[in-house]
């Protein structure tokens, strides 16, 4: 589905996250602290300490998610600032996955319904502690069409490198470890003594 117009641009490798700041929130920052060591992604998780007024900190909010390429919207116990904001990116047509938690301390504020009712019928997915949520954003941060393209442009640049290697004169000079391995990763060892090694 096309986005509404929108007059900022989008970076796309950049994820909007909306969560309840109390209890969950450092559940994403410990998660999203170790996906960005692993994929290409920048995730954009914003606290009560950034603005001193809520005016303010709306529209900070809603610049960050029309300049996202997506967004999670995490909502126990019917959180209403986080159903409100994923309802501004439905309609600004923002590319949304919607996570529940189902452990009780997210679920203990509720009153009567673990989510609220204009978002009962929405497609959700459901974790119950930390480890189930980094499968989520594992899934998530994989299916991305960022990390897609750069793996599609990493696989690329993997080939020309071992393309360039196998065709030089001085190939038969040097030992090479198995192909497959990241470009990074690959060394050649010089038949010298000192076989010193230097980086593709």
């Amino acid at each position: 589905m096309a986005r509404g117009s929108l007059s900022k641009e989008v970076i796309s490798n950049q994820v909007f996250i909306g969560c309840p700041w109390r209890i969950v929130r450092k559940k994403y920052l410990d998660v999203t602290e170790n996906l960005k060591k692993k994929f290409p992604l920048h995730f954009v998780i914003v606290g009560s300490e950034v603005a001193h007024t809520a005016e303010d900190l709306l529209n900070f909010i809603k610049s960050k998610m029309e300049t996202s390429s997506g967004a999670i919207f995490d909502v126990p116990g019917g959180n209403p600032n986080v159903s409100l904001e994923f309802g501004y990116a439905e309609g600004r047509n923002i590319e949304s996955a919607l996570y529940i938690s189902t452990h009780g301390k997210a679920t203990s504020k509720s009153t009567g319904s673990t989510i609220i009712s204009d978002l009962a019928g929405k497609r959700r997915k459901e974790y119950k502690n930390e480890k189930s949520l980094t499968r989520l954003m594992t899934e998530f941060s994989k299916n991305h069409p960022y990390t897609i393209k750069f793996e599609k442009e990493m696989r690329c640049c993997r080939d020309l490198c071992w393309n360039w290697v196998t065709r030089s004169p001085a190939f038969r000079e040097y030992r090479v470890r198995p192909r497959g391995q990241l470009a990074d990763r690959w060394m050649f060892w010089q038949a010298s003594a000192n076989r010193q090694p230097f980086a593709c």
